[in-house]
């Protein structure tokens, strides 16, 4: 199979449908990148429905899982956002990988694995919500990303990040005694935390912190070979 390669801005949007009406929980944006010439993720940022470019983007993906025949459950769509518009690059019928619904709950007041039960158990209160979930906060997640490889000598020192206004969460792959790779894509990741609050430049500060501690303690942290 060959595939086009789409340049643009890539959006993940996790939609609940109901009897073939979609509604749209969260939109992500997904911002990378290149680390050797690769694109490595880097953040993806919780955006506003109603934010620029985005009800577009909403109805092209709604025009996609009808076309696809979905019409219950969850869905998990991947576009980029090109000079011709909006492109799928693909869709899946199922949750998100890797995400903290607790995220969610707190900047939405609500969350995907949340909407989709509910789909089941009490359709019309889902559709009753509309097609869209307003922002409460604004969230981030942020990949984390290792820049040599080596044997973790000790456990990471989380205090600098978990001490951040808009920390959340935080997920890690890795522990004392274990291989790190460098991160070169999506696998060799070593974790990843969940930022929130009500002020976006609270969290970007946040964001370059949790940047500069990563520089800092992988480099005190792990012994090359």
């Amino acid at each position: 199979m060959v595939q086009e390669l789409l340049t643009g801005p890539e959006y993940m949007v996790n939609t609940v449908s109901v009897d073939g009406s979609h509604m749209a929980v969260e939109i992500w944006r997904s911002d990378k990148k290149l680390v050797d010439d690769a694109p490595v993720y880097d953040r993806q940022e919780l955006q506003s429905p109603d934010a620029p470019g985005m009800p577009a983007l909403l109805a092209y993906v709604r025009e996609v899982l009808t076309a696809l025949g979905v019409r219950w459950g969850a869905t998990h769509t991947e576009v980029i956002l090109t000079e011709r518009g909006p492109l799928l690059l693909e869709t899946g019928t199922r949750l998100p990988g890797g995400h903290d619904p607790s995220l969610s709950l707190k900047a939405l007041g609500t969350s995907h694995l949340d909407e989709v039960v509910d789909s089941y158990l009490a359709p019309d209160v889902v559709a009753g919500r509309g097609p869209v979930r307003p922002l409460r906060r604004h969230a981030l997640g942020v990949s984390l990303i290792s820049p040599a490889a080596g044997v973790l000598l000790r456990p990471l020192r989380l205090d600098p990040v978990t001490s951040l206004p808009s920390f959340h969460g935080i997920r890690l792959t890795v522990r004392a005694g274990s291989e790190l790779p460098r991160t070169t894509g999506l696998h060799s990741k070593p974790g990843g935390l969940y930022l929130c609050h009500e002020d976006p430049a609270q969290l970007e500060r946040d964001y370059l912190a949790v940047r500069a501690w990563e520089r800092a303690e992988f480099a005190d942290a792990v012994a090359g070979r």
